[in-house]
């Protein structure tokens, strides 16, 4: 968009990714719900194999099914 820093090329990415300053770092978490670990294992108490299918990446996803009781340590989980 010509609008926007008029006479850049915006397809030389090396011009376009030089001089720039990080000036903010922000992380955000969507924390489990305090509920969800005892769900979980009143899920597993009652002999229901508990799985969890989440598109997020692997480590954020090994991470929640820990925190919520689907995964042990130790214990490795499948990734398709």
């Amino acid at each position: 968009n010509d609008d926007f820093l008029p006479g850049t090329d915006w397809d030389d990415e090396t011009k376009v990714m030089s001089g720039l300053t990080c000036v903010c770092i922000v992380g955000i978490e969507d924390p489990v719900r305090d509920e969800v670990p005892e769900a979980i294992l009143k899920c597993q108490r009652a002999g229901i194999t508990v799985r969890m299918v989440t598109g997020d990446n692997v480590n954020t996803a090994r991470s929640i099914a820990s925190k919520c009781g689907i995964l042990r340590p130790g214990e490795d989980g499948l990734v398709l």
